[in-house]
């Protein structure tokens, strides 16, 4: 499970280290997608493979070309280089509006990347009263 939050910097060609804790659960083989909440999404091949196989089963045939072709379209496969870096292709940070600063959070079973700004916007938001009693409507 993916859990944390890390702070990094982008360097010049566009790569990102991943923290360690983050990278033994990874694995070698990864997929990055550009998330729908503004960040970018890095899987493990098995939850890819997962989210993949429902999106193929659930979606319907006719009605669910859009939304596959957002997805798979959105995302790429990629590896964690030998100094344990990946690096986030141009329209991926652009989608992601991530510059030099970068904020890396676990999200059970994937990872996310955030610009630092966006980052903080968010967490100011955050409405910890209505996410309590988000858990609650669900018996936690």
């Amino acid at each position: 499970m993916f859990v944390g939050e890390f702070e990094h910097t982008i360097d010049a060609k566009g790569r990102i280290f991943v923290p360690v804790k983050f990278r033994e659960k990874l694995g070698s083989d990864i997929y990055i997608s550009c998330g729908f909440s503004g960040c970018i999404t890095v899987f493990p091949a098995e939850s890819w493979e997962k989210l993949s196989e429902q999106i193929m089963t659930t979606l319907p045939a006719i009605n669910g070309e859009k939304p596959k072709r957002s997805i798979f379209r959105r995302t790429q496969s990629a590896e964690i280089d030998s100094s344990g870096r990946i690096l986030l292709g141009t329209k991926a940070r652009e989608h992601a509006a991530i510059g030099k600063n970068a904020v890396i959070i676990g999200m059970g079973d994937k990872i996310e990347i955030w610009s630092a700004e966006r980052y903080e916007q968010m967490i100011a938001e955050e409405d910890l009263d209505e996410i309590k009693d988000l858990y609650a409507s669900y018996g936690m």
